[in-house]
């Protein structure tokens, strides 16, 4: 073994040098990828004549019409189970056994008996290799529906024998699996998001019977079983309007002993937390996938897991003592609303993870009008500024320097993707940027309206309304790949990729097969063959596998950064994390003959240790060996961030916001209602030299004024009784005699008919209404100061809006002039008025200029 590298930087301990073995030169040739001219990039399908990979993951018969939660799909896991440098593929059937194919090298696989692990009569999901008892070979996990969680010890060449004393639930259903060593004692802990065996509301011959228990109503029995059996019990609430509801599965969390045993902690006092750290309750949610990252950067995994159907995704952030503390309220303002497979990269290279969420927007805008959708975000979801409303699209969260993240899915191109299950950002092309690739497909299109409406007009016997799914179109779409053009957006893959295969494609994992040193991708389909997909890319490139010390013995979780000139790229270890699925272990990186020479790499081990690479050279295959003794070196003192904004007085004392009800909405149109809380407007209303202060009101809280002092306090002064109606858009303005004054929006009754309008009111310093502008605007939505006939006083443009009634009634804009400090309404410019309708905004534009002044 050659040895090269040096000591780290670091905050935390660095270890000593760590040994780094070169393999022989990656199966790429130096000709090949040093001519740009015949630089190559995509997949080419593999087909089972040639793989001899026959599987099929069959679900039919009954079950393919009737078992919604079979129709999830499953799951493929790569590793190399025998230990001879050759990645080996496992496939999960639902009523297929599962099947485990031996690598024999250049694209040929060996079928090879599974005995116990092939789980006979077990519809399997997910599947995981890792290394759970610290002997160097690649245990097995496998998740079956109704079957729980079971670990298959590996002898060392491939054979598995099932566990006995696991400590793992057999009762669950499990759909994703990750491992990390979430309390950093060496070994790998488990995270299963559990979904549920039988879905009864999926089911519209379902029948339930109701009563009322200790005052409160309750389902007892669910097609004549008493819900007090196992399976049963505590799985349905009923709301005071009547509404029922099926609840899944507690997630599990495992922690290890490092022997393979595992002790279930998510029913523990405190391993979940709300954001101030109280303890609560593991929650109930329809988890379909899960993610270990350390997404905060403090050495420690954090989960992300996603949530199906009416729960929301949870980001939990490690607190460092065994649990998980929910990420601050703010953090994500938005997710996906049935959020299925979630992935993590730095997409945008600002050395800050970012997180990738699907859900089934359909890519076609036609097909987005034929599908129905179901649920909306509520009003106070959207409204409230602590409410995390959920959208029926994908999401790409942007990670910010303040632990917080911007969704940027709309404008970074990837929203919609169809049906999708499994998003995998990889290099495609490898340019050094983190390309995207997402599995789709359904056997349904239970989103179509058109087949929802013919439904309804069908008469139909009890048990074809149970199998009532067959009267959907099949809903079978072609995978997606998005290019990353390098800067954080993406562009259609060209089809030359050949990763658009239509089909119904669950599960996927990368892995490198071939041993070339990139990563090709293999997806477990429904009622058909896996897609095992070369990859063609003959580009340079550095392939990296970690071994770990202690009892992770492939560093699950550490953190490769490489840094070429003004790429950065990173990859984790990872254990499980994709969607029913696991990836193989080497890490690959886009590495340039030009760059080589300058690059260095810096490896974040999973115990928070760091060492660095330099001298690295392209189309080679390094394995660097985690050293067990650290070395004792200083470390860096992180100097503080000095604050830029500090509290300095509450000017209005902390109060319940309380909203309207939601509309009634009169126009099917309607989908959105302009706010009505107030905002602030900011004014030396008192001439002193000093910025006073008006607090907008709403509804339901009086405006509030606030002059400054010299010593920077804010005093409030009383309004009058009149002044206090002012609770609408505001603006400061002094008048030609130098006297200053608030314009208000006012909602007020109008005299001629009664209904309800917006008028404007002058206050002056002292709170008094010194003057009514009477503009009878139904809603205000907005006011601007601009000199619209350039005499040098300023006029008044009021923006209007339907605020009640249909959504196509027109409401007339308004300019008001001023002359020696009178105002009064300018028709002339009604023309321009009238084409400004449901105005949310607006700004002056001088001559010349394209931005706001």
């Amino acid at each position: 073994m050659a040895c090269i590298g040096g000591i780290a930087w670091a905050a935390s301990p660095s270890r000593a040098e760590p040994v780094v073995t070169i393999y022989k030169p990656l199966a790429v040739t130096h000709e090949q990828t040093m001519d740009p001219a015949s630089w190559q990039e995509g997949f080419a399908p593999q087909p089972p004549s040639l793989t001899g990979v026959t599987f099929t993951n069959r679900l039919n018969g009954d079950a393919f019409l009737t078992d919604a939660v079979a129709h999830n799909g499953s799951g493929v896991a790569i590793g190399d189970v025998n230990g001879d440098g050759l990645e080996d593929l496992f496939f999960c059937g639902l009523l297929s056994a599962n099947q485990l194919y031996l690598n024999r090298g250049h694209w040929l696989f060996e079928n090879f008996p599974l005995g116990e692990a092939a789980c006979q009569n077990q519809r399997s999901t997910s599947a995981v290799f890792s290394d759970v008892d610290g002997d160097r070979d690649l245990d097995l996990l496998v998740g079956g529906i109704a079957s729980g969680l079971r670990l298959f010890m590996n002898n060392g060449s491939g054979q598995f024998r099932e566990s006995t004393d696991s400590g793992l639930d057999r009762t669950t259903s499990p759909a994703s699996l990750a491992l990390a060593d979430l309390d950093r004692d060496g070994d790998l802990d488990l995270y299963c998001a559990n979904y549920i065996d039988v879905m009864y509301t999926a089911d519209p011959t379902t029948k339930y019977a109701l009563g009322r228990i200790n005052g409160r109503m309750r389902v007892t029995s669910v097609n004549g079983r008493a819900t007090t059996e196992p399976r049963l019990q505590n799985r349905f609430t009923v709301s005071a309007e009547g509404q029922l509801r099926e609840l899944p599965e507690v997630d599990g969390l495992y922690l290890n002993d490092g022997k393979g045993h595992f002790t279930a902690i998510q029913g523990r006092r405190g391993t979940f937390q709300d954001p101030s750290g109280k303890p609560v309750q593991a929650p109930r949610d329809w988890s379909l996938a899960v993610s270990f990252r350390d997404l905060n950067q403090d050495g420690w995994p954090d989960l992300y897991v996603c949530s199906d159907n009416a729960t929301p995704d949870r980001l939990w952030l490690n607190d460092q003592q065994g649990g998980f503390r929910a990420a601050d309220t703010f953090a994500l303002r938005h997710t996906s609303r049935s959020s299925m497979g979630v992935d993590v990269a730095d997409v945008n290279q600002d050395g800050l993870d970012d997180v990738f969420v699907v859900d089934m927007l359909a890519s076609d805008h036609g097909k987005r009008l034929q599908q129905l959708v179901k649920q909306h975000s509520s009003f106070q979801e959207i409204m409230l500024p602590q409410g995390r409303p959920r959208y029926n699209r994908n999401t790409l969260f942007l990670a910010q320097p303040n632990g917080r993240y911007s969704e940027v899915a709309l404008i970074a191109g990837v929203s919609a993707s169809d049906w999708s299950w499994c998003p995998i950002f990889m290099d495609v092309d490898l340019d050094g940027d983190s390309d995207l690739l997402i599995s789709n497909g359904f056997s349904f299109d239970v989103m179509d309206q058109d087949s929802h409406d013919r439904l309804k007009t069908m008469s139909l016997t009890m048990q074809q309304r149970k199998r009532s799914r067959q009267y959907h179109p099949p809903f079978p779409t072609p995978n997606v790949a998005f290019r990353n053009r390098g800067d954080g957006t993406f562009e259609s893959a060209p089809a030359s990729w050949g990763f658009g295969i239509t089909g119904i494609s669950y599960g996927m994992a990368l892995g490198d097969l071939d041993n070339d040193g990139d990563q090709d991708v293999v997806i477990n389909q429904l009622n058909e063959s896996p897609i095992l997909l070369h990859n063609l890319s003959n580009r340079p490139r550095l392939k990296v596998v970690l071994k770990g010390y202690s009892h992770n013995t492939r560093a699950v979780g550490a953190r490769l950064v490489l840094r070429t000139g003004s790429k950065t790229q990173s990859h984790t270890v990872q254990a499980g994390g994709r969607y029913l699925s696991s990836d193989g272990h080497g890490q690959t990186f886009a590495l340039s003959q030009d760059a080589a020479p300058t690059a260095s790499m810096s490896i974040h081990w999973p115990d928070g240790s760091q060492n660095q690479i330099h001298r690295l050279k392209i189309n080679q295959c390094l394995t660097i060996e985690q050293p067990e003794e650290p070395l004792h070196l200083v470390a860096k003192q992180e100097t503080p961030r000095e604050m830029v904004f500090v509290r300095e007085q509450t000017i209005v004392p902390d109060q319940g916001v309380v909203l309207p009800p939601p509309p009634s909405l009169t126009s099917p149109s309607v989908f959105w209602r302009l706010p009505r809380s107030g905002g602030l407007a900011i004014h030396d209303i008192d001439h002193d030299g000093l910025m006073d202060i008006w607090i907008e009101g709403s509804p339901h809280q009086n405006p509030r004024m606030l002059i400054q002092k010299p010593n920077g306090r804010l005093t409030p002064v009383a309004l009058s009784q009149e002044a206090t109606k002012a609770r609408g858009k505001a603006l400061g303005w002094t008048a030609e005699d130098s006297a200053s004054y608030w314009l208000v929006s006012a909602r007020q009754t109008r005299l001629s008919d009664g209904k309800q309008c917006e008028n404007i009111l002058l206050i002056d310093a002292d709170g008094k209404v010194i003057q009514t502008l009477t503009a009878n605007i139904p809603g205000i939505a907005s006011m601007h100061l601009m000199d619209i006939d350039q005499d040098g006083d300023l006029d008044l443009f009021l923006g209007a809006f339907q605020p009640d009634g249909p959504y196509n009634g027109s409401s007339t804009s308004q300019w008001w002039r001023q002359d020696k400090g009178q105002w009064h309404r300018d028709e002339t410019f009604d023309p321009l008025g009238q084409s400004l309708d449901d105005v949310s905004g607006a700004a002056h534009l001088p001559a010349g200029k394209t931005t706001p002044a």
